[in-house]
């Protein structure tokens, strides 16, 4: 295990026929197949809340995990991100934040 790099943490769990993904940690192009298995978990539900508002880091290789979810899950993605968030930036510089509704907190998300 690299001490330099943090490892993504993911808790997931179901409420209702809403999939909860929280990821913790950096997501980048090591651990990008990490939150591709934990968003696949939740094709089933009736919606998939990512909670990033833990994340201190994610690179385009988080954005293409997102995007490909989208098309493959056929189920909203919702997005909770900090207004300020520097993966809400870069979402909206490539222009791929109309794929996702984007939530300022998990509660706002899940109502």
């Amino acid at each position: 295990m690299d001490p330099v790099r943090s490892y993504p943490q993911f808790q997931h769990m179901m409420v209702g026929r809403d999939y909860i993904l929280k990821v913790c940690g950096e997501v980048d192009v090591y651990t990008e197949p990490l939150l591709t298995a934990a968003l696949q978990k939740g094709f089933g539900a009736g919606r998939i809340i990512v909670d990033f508002t833990e994340c201190r880091y994610a690179d385009a290789r988080a954005i293409s995990a997102l995007v490909r979810a989208r098309k493959q899950a056929a189920v909203p993605i919702h997005l909770v991100l900090e207004t300020e968030s520097i993966l809400r930036r870069i979402l909206r510089i490539t222009k791929v934040d109309g794929l996702f509704v984007i939530f300022p907190t998990l509660e706002a998300a899940a109502a």
